[in-house]
Parts: structure tokens; C-alpha cells; sequence
């Protein structure tokens, strides 16, 4: 055993234990991101700077050994400004590199780490909001979704992928539908044609950015394949329902059993023409 002194009180440790270590088992928390008991040290951010009181040098903890007689400083205005400098110049060097892989994968780059935070927490409801930032039938996309942000999961590394899509799924079932206050009015006015999944989302986004929105689809009812190719075990009809009401009840007027063909798009399209073209247009 080795005996040191860290700010001022001493402390016996084992040969070869790091100065973070000595400085952990003292209940005192020095700063690091590259540093895992469980890994090899790698020194790089140099956050985990602390001072030899004997001489007034930095060094970082992660990988110097504890020694006979070493007095060390963990904490004081010299060493906070060099650990700031230190993150200063790795957030230079990360522009959008940290960014969670997950959500760079996710096609709705969903705010993945965010939602999972708001789980394990338990606010549900709050993390059901945060999903339906970019995604208008959580529920049903937690059921069907291939999952690309799963391949993307740095726990993978570990062991395996996050559940994301059953977590998804999980605040489409249980998380209260948050409360939606739609932008002014604009007085614009759109018809989205086809009530897909593709056209529920644009319809949703669309009404709630303050555009009046009417859906239309062949079907008289919504859902476009999600209700006609996938199969009840996999996608529940009251699921779809349900998330399908939630886009509904934000204003979109739906007409089903309308079957816009092309003959008749040309025509919408003359009338609309017609109707907003400026009138010295030639």
C-alpha cells in the first residue's frame, strides 16, 4: 500500500491505482468523458485534469499512478480554467459529431435520447409530446417501423440495441395525447389526396402549422394500407382508429369514398387555375 494526500487528507491505496481512482474512493467526482473503469485508458479530453501541490503541474488523473508522498489538488481556479479550455476545444473540433446516432438514422430524426430520458423518468406524457414532434401515429409506427435507429445504437457495443420501437410503441399506448395548440389561422386552405400514412402525416403537420386542411381518400375510411395490408395480430384496428382520431380532432375534415382518378385531378386542377391565377395572366 502507498500513501497520498488528496486536497489535504490522506488516503492509502493500492500500487498502481490511477489518481482518479484514489480520488473516487475519497467520495471526490474529477471530471472525465474517456475515461470506463471497466477499459483500457486512453487519454484524450483532458477533462479529468488535476495539480501536483509539490510543484504546480497539471496532469490528468485517468492515467497517472498514485506514488509515496504525492500531494495532489483536485480543485481550484487554475485547474477549472484548464479543464474549460480543454471542453472548449472539443466542442470546436465536434461540429454535429454528437449527435446520437440513433436519431441521425431515424428518417424522422426523431429526438430518440430525449424520449428515452422522459421514460425512464416516467413522464410518458412528455415523451409522447416529444414523438409527436415528428411523428403523427407513434403507435402505429412502434408496431411496423424497420427500426434503422436500432442499428445505429451505441449500446450495441455493449450488448444490444435499445428497444426504441417498443419504447415508441410503449408512450403511443400508455402516454396521454398531448395537448395541441394550433399555430393562427393562415387562410390557406390545402386538399391532401390519398389518407395514408404519408397524407395523415402532411394533414396533421399541416393543420396544426394554422393550414385548414381537407383529407380525402377512395376508402371511407383512413388509413390507406396500414388498414388493408397489414395483418389485425400486427396492427390492431382500434390502434389505427384511435391515432387516426387524434389527427382528426386537431380540425382535418375527411371525406372518404371519394375517388379522385386522374381525369378528375386534371379537372381540380383547371378549376383551381381558374379560380387563383391573376386575372391579367396570360
Amino acid at each position: 500500500m502507498i500513501t497520498l494526500k488528496i486536497n489535504n487528507t490522506e488516503i492509502q491505496v493500492e500500487e498502481g491505482t490511477s489518481v482518479m481512482k484514489a480520488a473516487q474512493a475519497m467520495g471526490i467526482d474529477v471530471p472525465n468523458m474517456c475515461w470506463h473503469d471497466e477499459l483500457e485508458h486512453f487519454t484524450s479530453c483532458m477533462l479529468c485534469l488535476v495539480k501536483d501541490k509539490s510543484n504546480g503541474k497539471l496532469f490528468p488523473s485517468c492515467s497517472v499512478k498514485a506514488t509515496e508522498g504525492l500531494d495532489v489538488v483536485t480543485d481550484d481556479s487554475e485547474i477549472k480554467e484548464a479543464r474549460q479550455t480543454a471542453l472548449e476545444l472539443l466542442l470546436s473540433e465536434h461540429v454535429g459529431d454528437c449527435e446520437a446516432p440513433c436519431q441521425i438514422a431515424c428518417p424522422a430524426h426523431m429526438n430518440i435520447p430525449l424520449m428515452n430520458r422522459l421514460i425512464a423518468a416516467g413522464k410518458f406524457d412528455e415523451s409522447l409530446a416529444v414523438v409527436k414532434c415528428d411523428i403523427a401515429l407513434p403507435a402505429v409506427l412502434g408496431r411496423i417501423c424497420p427500426a434503422p435507429c436500432e442499428g445505429a445504437c451505441h449500446r450495441k457495443t455493449v450488448d444490444e440495441p435499445i428497444s426504441i420501437c417498443l419504447l415508441k410503441r410503449f408512450v403511443g399506448d400508455e402516454g396521454a395525447e398531448p395537448e395541441i395548440i394550433p399555430a393562427p389561422k393562415t387562410g390557406k386552405k390545402v386538399v391532401v389526396i390519398g389518407a395514408g400514412p404519408a397524407g395523415l402525416a402532411a394533414a396533421y403537420y399541416l393543420q396544426i402549422k394554422g393550414v385548414l386542411v381537407t383529407l380525402i381518400d377512395k376508402n371511407e375510411k383512413a388509413g390507406g394500407l396500414l388498414r388493408t395490408a397489414i395483418s389485425e395480430e400486427i396492427l390492431p384496428k382500434e390502434v389505427l382508429d384511435n391515432e387516426i382520431k387524434s389527427i382528426l380532432k386537431t380540425g382535418v375534415e375527411f371525406h372518404g369514398g371519394k375517388d379522385i382518378t386522374a381525369e378528375v385531378f386534371e379537372t381540380l386542377k383547371k378549376i383551381l387555375m381558374q379560380l387563383y391565377l391573376p386575372r391579367n395572366c396570360c
